[in-house]
């Protein structure tokens, strides 16, 4: 079963956490000027390539206790200085950290 969430009524900070079983992260397209995503303690296994095309200005994301076990996708988040991501299950690599190195303040 997919479960996904519209979140058009999220302007600047968009919080969908504590168990929500959120599985996707889709439909954010109209948000351009989101700067806050929390979507803790869901089911999220991947970040989709489509999943942050329009997120220009997303600073902060929060993606604690989900199922992710690799981290793609987030390159096109050009803006993103705060990365939370405790309590999943990802591998470690080289090309990790070449991602993440510019954040401000990463959490694992």
């Amino acid at each position: 079963m997919t479960v996904t969430y519209s979140m058009d009524w999220c302007l600047h900070s968009c919080v969908c956490d504590s168990g929500n079983e959120i599985v996707k992260i889709e439909g954010l397209d109209a948000l351009h000027e989101l700067r806050e995503l929390v979507l803790d303690r869901n089911r999220i296994k991947n970040i989709g390539e489509m999943s942050f095309t329009s997120q220009w200005q997303l600073q902060e994301l929060h993606l604690e206790e989900n199922r992710l076990r690799e981290l793609t996708n987030i390159t096109v988040l050009n803006s993103l200085k705060r990365l939370f991501l405790g309590m999943n299950r990802i591998q470690v690599h080289k090309d990790l950290y070449s991602q993440i190195f510019s954040l401000n303040s990463s959490t694992f």
